[in-house]
């Protein structure tokens, strides 16, 4: 009797625990379901959306857009000459028309376009509407201590992921077996990091490159991509967040990432197509396609924009921004707006609300972006030859780029694209019609009194003249990497047609006499390599959007002054 009695007891002890642990399990379930971000139900119809909408680019690529080339959009996979490219011209008659933006937009663009004002360090802090950043660069002009390292910027940039992971993190850790390898390599790290031209983080970031962090999503471990994966880079073997990636090939990160996820690599349009540059301007408008005017995910049937992948940008140096009105190469933006700076979180599985809530930290990134400064000329400098420089900038340089003493100017010059000569591609391939849908949406909303009352994206004449911060450490230069030294910027008919380079960062691959990367001339009969990942290393001049013309203003020079030039230009 009492045995039976015990075994029941027992029996409801279990039962209490098993129900417990159900609760447990259960409430937990409740919690992450509640409060993970994109809110469940959400993220996974953004997922299954985003995989229809994948397949439907598969086996629908030539019909993505009613008004498209049939050629345009080719997948990733074409090894073709991008010759067959139009040139987009034709498509962009009424840029900045009345029938377009209105009158009153019209107008303010002409306005913008007319006047020239220069930047002075104080003017930066009087012109600027943003009242954080006013706050902060009345604490640098006025010479008040500054701990950059504290700042919540930098933590938020180097250390939190804004958007979910497109990739498992096994994905990483099995990539080399996409190489074609039969085991892991000893020195996977340093491999990785060369073959997609990815940099060492100077910051915490689990032994991952700059531009990739783990992140999770329930109970799955991921691989995010971030900002640095453009947006910083290395020179003479030190890493630097904010410098232009020079060496990147953000096509074959993604793809054989996406390979190794075990997933179908085939990209929906080119992230680049010469190593070292980014198709970021395409991406926006390829992303913005699948977003009504509020940003919330409903189109499976994408906006009829236009995606042109030939754009060929250079990625700028952020340290530039905090002297610049306006940014991008066109002049497109505010360079105070926070929320065109969190475009790339237009990925399928980011949610209205997700925008929304990063946008206060977007403002302390952007802050913090105002504060970065352009790394000083390591080697030796020829005081005699760079004073006899300076001069010669003055007279020849100044009224476009700036002055660089102690009471510098900037003044702020779009330079029409008929006069400054170079490549039109970036300035003509964004459609019209995108920065009409964009400033209809989110992006264009903040608040009263930013810039032209919300309207964050101009159209421009031409391409904006930059400031040269830093100018030894970004190279390749012009707007599309087209010109691999300062030396051939001044002397126009040296500039290689064709050529290569190492894609290495260091003392060794840098040319100091010229200022910039050492390359390798090619012959216009080359044989161009059958691997796309090789065959971006490849610069020809002769693709759609990479022609070196242009930017004639230093041929009248002599050889001494051009020499001149160069050793001041490594002073800024």
């Amino acid at each position: 009797m009492k045995l039976r009695f015990r075994l029941r007891m027992e029996k409801q002890k279990n039962r209490s625990k098993f129900n417990r642990c159900c609760l447990i399990f259960t409430g937990i379930l409740l919690i992450v379901v509640t409060y993970t971000p994109v809110k469940s139900f959400s993220w996974w119809k953004s997922l299954f959306i985003q995989e229809k909408i994948l397949n439907h680019l598969q086996a629908n690529a030539k019909n993505q857009t009613s008004t498209n080339s049939s050629d345009h959009n080719k997948l990733s996979d074409s090894n073709e000459s991008l010759d067959h490219y139009p040139s987009g011209a034709e498509n962009n008659s009424n840029l900045g028309s009345k029938d377009h933006f209105g009158l009153s937009y019209k107008n303010k663009l002409d306005n913008q376009n007319k006047a020239i004002v220069k930047t002075t360090p104080r003017e930066i802090k009087n012109n600027s509407t943003n009242e954080k950043i006013n706050e902060k660069l009345d604490k640098e002009l006025n010479d008040k201590e500054l701990n950059i390292e504290e700042h919540p910027g930098k933590k938020l940039l180097e250390g939190k992921s804004f958007i979910l992971p497109a990739w498992k993190a096994s994905a990483y850790k099995n990539i080399w077996k996409v190489w074609g390898l039969n085991k892991k390599p000893i020195d996977f790290e340093k491999q990785f990091r060369e073959r997609y031209g990815l940099h060492e983080a100077p910051y915490p970031n689990n032994n991952l490159p700059m531009g990739l962090r783990y992140n999770q999503f329930l109970l799955i471990n991921g691989i995010s991509v971030d900002c640095m994966v453009c947006h910083s880079g290395s020179i003479f073997g030190k890493s630097y967040v904010g410098m232009g990636n020079s060496t990147g090939d953000v096509h074959a990160l993604f793809e054989e990432l996406t390979a190794a996820d075990n997933r179908n690599p085939r990209l929906p349009f080119r992230f680049s197509t010469t190593r070292g540059t980014s198709e970021a301007a395409a991406m926006a408008v390829y992303l913005l396609r699948f977003r009504d005017s509020d940003l919330n995910f409903t189109r499976e049937h994408p906006l009829p924009l236009k995606v042109n992948d030939d754009l060929c940008e250079d990625v700028p140096a952020w340290w530039l921004l905090k002297k610049k009105k306006t940014m991008y190469y066109t002049a497109g933006a505010s360079a105070r707006s926070v929320r065109s700076k969190m475009q790339f979180m237009m990925t399928p599985l980011t949610s209205r609300d997700q925008f929304v809530k990063a946008e206060k930290d977007f403002q302390a990134i952007s802050d913090y972006l105002m504060t970065l400064q352009a790394p000083k000329y390591p080697l030796p400098i020829n005081s005699e030859l760079a004073n006899k420089g300076k001069k010669l900038f003055v007279e020849h340089c100044a009224k476009c780029h700036g002055t660089y003493d102690d009471n510098w100017t900037y003044p702020n010059k779009i330079i029409p694209i008929d006069e400054i000569g170079t490549d039109r591609r970036r300035y003509e391939g964004i459609p019209v019609e995108f920065v009409h849908y964009y400033n209809k949406s989110w992006f264009a909303k903040e608040r009263t009194g930013w810039f032209l009352d919300g309207d964050v994206s101009m159209v421009s004449k031409g391409y904006q003249a930059p400031p040269l911060d830093g100018l030894w450490a970004t190279a390749p230069y012009l707007h599309n990497g087209s010109v691999p030294t300062v030396y051939e910027v001044l002397r126009s008919n040296k500039r290689p047609k064709i050529f290569t380079r190492s894609y290495q960062t260091a003392e060794t691959d840098y040319d100091p006499i010229k200022m910039g990367w050492k390359y390798q001339k090619l012959s216009a009969d080359y044989i161009k390599p059958t691997a796309p990942i090789e065959a971006r290393k490849i610069y020809d001049t002769r693709q759609s959007g990479h022609s070196n013309q242009g930017h004639t203003y230093g041929d009248d020079l002599s050889e001494n002054e051009v020499m001149e030039l160069i050793e001041y230009l490594k002073t800024l």
